[in-house]
């Protein structure tokens, strides 16, 4: 178990002969800022995502996610033109189906209770979250068949070229000669986060991985009709879409302090590996970071890592842990707004959904310690649990992850 702090608690888990190795990272949540920005109902990014049908191991059920300002709505179907398919193997390319929606859109809002979004009727800003499903067979496995989408329009960006008229475009590939019948991995952070204008701000680009391949993440050009690069303004670049922007490769988590606000497109690629090293999958997850001018200040992370280790898993530093199959473990996290001493902190946390069995308490409010336990078991391996530190702030909550 490997802890970096940056303001929340990002928990890999990967196997090494037979040794869990969980990765940590600490985010918190900050409120309380107004953000009555005017802007278009366009679309602030995507990702695409996919399942392998083991009873017929070429066909595979692919999701989009879609994300759409509002107010504004999306369809209840994706037309079949505005997704291709490619390989590097000279077979014949599936033709896409048309592409249905999933459940119904969810209001991805960073707003305290009382708010209401402008998805719902408010004046607050809202994103809706779309999903959309496509079940797609393939000819034969190949290193590699790509899937692209695209759809005009993205929102308003302060780093690329095209202002508005942009395409939204993103794409994912798969390596199925390589891993037949392997599932990709999911994005599981908060989605469309907010920052504020000269903070220092972190967020961790978490995911899930159903056989627990190793991920990595790296920096690419956001894309545009064609699937080709969209260009930067100047001052930002690929690996530069904000200020002073550094991403850590392993983790996928980022940092940065942006001194002038806006809306600012960021696109990280998300590389999948077996255990012999192979890269299997490639997923470009496409997102949109708001800045906003604001002052409120996040709770800090825990200044000793994690604290009150018990069980039979290896404390190795404060920001390590390893564990076996069958190994419990047991830890604090302690969460502190030490500026706004009145505020009341909740830690929100997707451990106990993601690892069975798993438990979760929290106790104070300004500190908060959260307590989490788990006894640790093969199959649910890769899986990114975050814990997130939220203040009492009102209307709008601002995510650093």
């Amino acid at each position: 178990m490997l802890l970096k702090w940056q303001k929340a608690l990002n928990l890999t888990i990967l196997t090494m002969k037979k040794q869990l190795l969980i990765s940590l990272v600490l985010i918190t949540l900050f409120l309380g800022f107004n953000t009555n920005q005017a802007s278009a109902s366009h679309i602030p990014g995507a990702n695409i995502t996919w399942t392998c049908n083991p009873a017929n191991p070429l066909t595979y059920t692919f999701t989009l996610t879609v994300f759409r300002k509002c107010p504004g709505t999306h369809p209840a179907t994706m037309a079949a033109s505005y997704f291709t398919f490619t390989n590097t193997c000279a077979l014949t390319n599936p033709v896409s189906p048309i592409w249905n929606q999933v459940g119904v859109a969810q209001d991805v809002n960073q707003l305290c209770a009382t708010a209401t979004s402008n998805c719902s009727g408010g004046s607050d800003p809202g994103v809706w979250l779309y999903t959309y499903e496509a079940t797609v067979t393939f000819p034969a496995n190949c290193d590699s068949w790509t899937i692209g989408y695209q759809l005009c329009c993205r929102d308003a960006s302060s780093n690329m070229t095209g202002a508005a008229g942009n395409t939204m475009a993103t794409s994912s590939t798969l390596y199925t000669a390589t891993a037949p019948c392997n599932n990709s991995p999911t994005v599981t952070a908060a989605p469309i986060p907010y920052a504020c204008t000269n903070t220092n701000f972190s967020y961790c680009l978490t995911t899930q991985d159903p056989e627990g391949d190793s991920t990595y993440f790296q920096m690419v050009a956001p894309a545009g009709a064609g699937q080709l690069p969209i260009t930067h303004l100047a001052g930002y670049s690929i690996n530069a879409p904000l200020q002073n922007f550094v991403l850590d490769p392993i983790t996928g988590c980022f940092t940065l302090n942006q001194a002038t606000a806006g809306n600012f497109v960021v696109a990280i690629q998300i590389n999948s590996y077996n255990a012999a090293g192979q890269l299997i999958a490639s997923i470009i997850h496409d997102f949109q970071i708001m800045v906003i001018a604001c002052t409120n200040t996040p709770p800090t992370n825990p200044i000793s890592g994690i604290t009150n280790f018990n069980g039979t898993g290896t404390l190795i530093g404060n920001n390590t842990v390893a564990v076996c199959f069958g190994d419990s473990v047991c830890f604090d996290v302690v969460f502190q707004d030490l500026v706004d001493l009145g505020n009341n902190l909740t830690i929100v946390q997707n451990g106990t959904t993601l690892l069975p069995n798993s438990t979760f308490t929290q106790t104070g409010t300004n500190p908060v310690t959260g307590t989490f336990c788990w006894i640790a078991q093969p199959g649910y391996l890769g899986n990114n649990v975050t814990f997130i530190a939220n203040d009492d702030g009102c209307p709008v909550m601002g995510s650093t992850g």
